[in-house]
């Protein structure tokens, strides 16, 4: 930990380093298809997410995490489709939505340009 002095206030910084590498993946055809169609079913999970949030504020009561969740747990459900892949981490779009909103929510009360959540792509996955 590293500490310094500010004027007459001491403070402490706790100093790491992150590291990152990129490595390509050697999938075969049948790797490469499924992990297609789980990023694909990602993008489309959070595009309806975010449709289901902005019907939610045009209209009535405001849509939260946790309803969402319990939508997705249904879907999951009723759907061989989603079924198919984990949960947790078909939860990660309704979390990413979430936070978009909390932070579309924070500037708009800020005053701020608050940058209205988009649909995402593939690429965003």
């Amino acid at each position: 930990m590293l500490q310094f002095w500010l004027g007459e206030e001491k403070t402490n910084i706790r100093s790491f380093v992150m590291r990152s590498s990129q490595v390509a993946l050697r999938l075969a055809r049948r790797q490469s298809d499924l992990l297609s169609a789980f990023l694909a079913q990602l993008a489309e999970i959070y595009d309806l997410c975010l449709e289901h949030r902005t019907h939610a504020l045009e209209t009535g009561p405001k849509a939260c995490l946790l309803e969402q969740q319990a939508e997705l747990k249904d879907l999951r459900r009723h759907s061989a489709e989603y079924e198919s892949f984990p949960a947790c981490i078909q939860r990660d779009p309704l979390r990413r939505v979430n936070r978009a909103y909390e932070v579309f929510f924070r500037r708009c009360r800020q005053g701020e340009a608050p940058g209205y959540p988009l649909d995402r792509t593939l690429r965003f996955f």
